[in-house]
């Protein structure tokens, strides 16, 4: 067991050395050489104006989004087809309907709030609001 270990250490060692002296030998030595005269060198210059130009180019090919849109609505409802067929490629405008809330929901949201509104008025008109004065200043 130990000549192994004995062989092993002796073969790393013959390598470890030989890639060391591999890479000191490459190893390049920088010389600054001094220039005796300063040269000048010239660019041309050209003179422009500032003026906008216009570049028109057609091309083909697929429009891919960087993000997908999430579309929500405030209140749920059953959701119908808009004026827009929406399929991939298919182009739409500023103000195109894409998608609508089934309006018979809305209305009877509406009735569900005025009732409420008016149940709530009603029970405003029972309030004594003298006695309700006159028990906030014995709290008070």
């Amino acid at each position: 067991m130990k000549k192994s270990q004995i062989i092993l250490f002796a073969v790393s060692l013959i390598l470890t050395g030989i890639i060391y002296a591999i890479v000191i030998g490459n190893k390049k030595t920088e010389s600054k050489e001094v220039k005796g005269e300063e040269t000048v060198k010239y660019i041309p210059v050209q003179i422009i104006k500032n003026e906008s130009r216009s570049l028109k180019t057609n091309s083909y090919g697929q429009i891919t989004p960087y993000t997908e849109l999430d579309i929500a609505f405030e209140i749920q409802g059953k959701l119908e087809k808009g004026s827009q067929v929406l399929k991939p490629g298919s182009k739409f405008g500023f103000n195109d309907l894409l998608y609508k809330v089934d309006s018979e929901e809305i209305v009877q949201l509406d009735d569900y709030f005025l009732e409420y509104f008016i149940r709530l008025l009603k029970r405003l008109r029972d309030i004594n609001f003298e006695d309700v004065q006159k028990q906030r200043n014995l709290i008070i």
